[in-house]
């Protein structure tokens, strides 16, 4: 087991102030500042090997009725690039509009000088500039700027890494109790030699003002909390006090419960702690809640699945999520970066505010989204509310919205028992033919039917299929005869011929067992009226394109049965037993009267038949 701690940069020192003609400062006013060192560009999105010092001392300086700005300098920082600096009017007092530069999300300066010419106008960075009344320190820590930066590998512990930060002489920056662990810090792994690690956290409080990320050891395992076999017994959680772009686990980071949290009992500041994502690269989410103003951005075709989250923030067209719950009141449940979408299913937004999806446009071409089983329980007939808004000024292109809406039928007779080989015809509203399947041994029309030739409890193979690779991720499967009759699994993968679920059977399929894919029917599209358009101004549903594809009429017929017609209205998921009468064949001698019971349980109903 090995810990190596990075320590915050040096704090800049002989702070020097020459006042000049010129600027917009106040005039005749004494002013006070500070300035940190940094070795990236951003007070707003920021990696997780960030070097930072702690703010300087504090310098000063008068301006006179024409000498209205004033050279700032400092001594250069070693490892630093650039540096971030604060002014005052009021000796001690950082907190609010204080931070100077060019935009907000921007340092001051790449060099060890500054000429501030006008009065700052950016907001929050770091502690310093926040009230400690409002915003108090987790665990108690200082509020320093400067941050350290954590990598280990080997097996690890908690324990291990508060000591080693602690008897490097950076014991401001961490706080552990043997229940909650707290770093003014990120944990950055990187390789060391190839070297293998692990970190287990159970029934713990992480609080991080920092980040996680591992650029390139696959090795390393990060584990927060005990899988469902062990019924999620110590759930760990996990609060990030800043998160930014760009930060990933590499692989096999893992979630069993818990939550992810931008801020516990702590308040958060959007501009001081950034907006806070969360970047799965590599991350696991089993049954974990994401709450508060921390949301998914699914960058790098991440597949994200079974997950509570406030919001998905959609980068890539060929992401894919599955079995995520909404349940916080957020302006928008799907947020897409540019108009890319992607593939998700059992999406649930549960809540009710303004919108449901962000809906942008684009200056190239449109990406669209596919989103199947979608449930707004607060909407009107299930149907989502978009914000359709123009992406850079250009509306050429809008995306369009598929919902589709699954369906599985069994088809039996009057006794229950399956009706093999039943035909089933599924025709859309305008009368086109949209699916048709001949239902297995097991009476189940599926999608596609699956004939187990081996299997384990987290697999099913089918020896006869040439699938392509992951192309069933996140689908539900049904299996129709045998050990697991009735179980429903979600694909987590797939190869050419063996499916890969989420959660594991108790006891393995056996070979012989059937199985199907269920099957999806397309409720609508949805896109934007190219006519009505206007930044800001595109009150959904007004030039809403809705195109109904239901209701659907289903056919099904079988040899000896009566063939039924029903109409379903597929705005939600539908799962049905569908039973078929005997079809009636009589034979009786001319010119005599017979009497047909059609309903055996009901002797007085009859039907008098008589030649004519």
């Amino acid at each position: 087991m090995a810990v190596v701690v990075t320590g915050p940069l040096d704090t800049p020192t002989n702070l020097s102030a020459n006042v000049i003609a010129g600027g917009s400062l106040d005039a005749s006013t004494t002013y006070y500042w500070k300035v940190l060192a940094q070795n990236q560009n951003s007070t707003y999105f920021v990696n997780g090997n960030l070097k930072r010092s702690d703010w300087s001392a504090e310098g000063t300086f008068t301006t006179t009725s024409t000498d209205r700005q004033a050279e700032l300098s400092w001594d250069a920082v070693t490892g630093a690039t650039f540096y971030v600096v604060i002014l005052t009017k009021v000796s001690g007092d950082y907190v609010g509009y204080k931070r100077c530069a060019d935009s907000r999300w921007a340092t001051s300066t790449s060099t060890n000088s500054y000429t501030v010419s006008a009065n700052p106008i950016y907001d929050y960075y770091t502690w310093e500039m926040i009230s400690a009344t409002s915003y108090p320190m987790p665990g108690g820590l200082p509020r320093k700027a400067g941050r350290v930066i954590v990598n280990f590998y080997g097996t690890t512990t908690l324990q291990d890494i508060y000591d080693q930060i602690v008897a490097d002489g950076y014991s401001d920056y961490v706080y552990y109790d043997g229940t909650t662990f707290v770093l003014n810090g990120s944990f950055y792994v990187y390789d060391i030699g190839g070297g293998t690690g692990s970190l287990t956290v159970l029934g713990h409080n992480v609080i991080l003002l920092g980040v996680i990320e591992n650029t390139s050891n696959s090795n390393v395992t990060i584990t927060f909390g005990e899988s469902i076999y062990k019924g999620y017994a110590k759930p760990s959680n996990l609060a990030m006090l800043y998160m930014e772009a760009n930060v990933s686990w590499y692989s096999n980071m893992v979630f069993y419960g818990g939550t992810i949290t931008s801020t516990m009992k702590w308040n958060m500041v959007i501009s001081v702690f950034g907006d806070v994502r969360i970047y799965p690269k590599g991350v696991s989410f089993n049954d974990t809640a994401v709450l508060d103003k921390a949301n998914i951005n699914m960058a790098n075709g991440d597949r994200i699945y079974r997950t509570k989250t406030g919001q998905l923030l959609l980068v890539h067209q060929n992401t894919k999520s599955w079995d995520i719950t909404c349940p916080q009141q957020v302006a928008y449940a799907i947020y897409p970066s540019t108009n890319t979408y992607g593939t998700h299913y059992r999406t649930k937004i549960n809540y009710n505010y303004i919108y449901d999806i962000y809906g942008k446009s684009h200056l190239t071409s449109s990406s669209d989204c596919y989103l199947y089983d979608l449930e707004c329980p607060y909407r009107t007939n299930n149907r989502p509310i978009i914000h359709w808004r123009e992406y850079a000024p250009d509306q050429s292109y809008w995306p369009v919205f598929y919902f589709y809406q699954s369906l599985l039928l069994s088809i039996v007779d009057v006794e229950g028992n399956a009706i093999s080989g039943a035909s089933i015809v599924v025709e859309d509203e305008g009368g086109t033919e949209v699916f048709t399947k001949t239902c297995n041994a097991d009476g189940f029309a599926f999608d596609e039917d699956i004939a187990i030739t081996s299997a384990t409890t987290t697999t099913i193979t089918d020896s006869s299929k040439s699938w392509t690779i992951n192309e069933h991720e996140g689908k539900e499967v049904y299996i129709s005869s045998g050990t697991n009759t009735g179980m429903k699994k979600v694909v987590l993968s797939n190869t050419a011929t063996t499916l890969t679920f989420h959660d594991a059977f108790q006891t393995a399929c056996s070979v012989g067992d059937r199985a199907g894919i269920v099957a999806y029917l397309l409720r609508a599209e949805l896109t934007r009226d190219p006519a009505t358009y206007g930044d800001g101004n595109l009150a959904s549903p007004n030039g809403d394109l809705w195109t109904s594809k239901t209701p659907h009429t289903v056919i099904i017929s079988a040899t000896g049965y009566q063939t039924k017609t029903m109409v379903l209205t597929m705005d939600r998921k539908q799962s049905q037993v569908v039973t078929l009468e005997k079809a009636i064949s009589l034979i009786y001698p001319e010119g005599k009267e017979v009497y047909f019971n059609l309903d055996k349980t009901n002797s007085q109903n009859k039907i008098k038949w008589v030649r004519v």
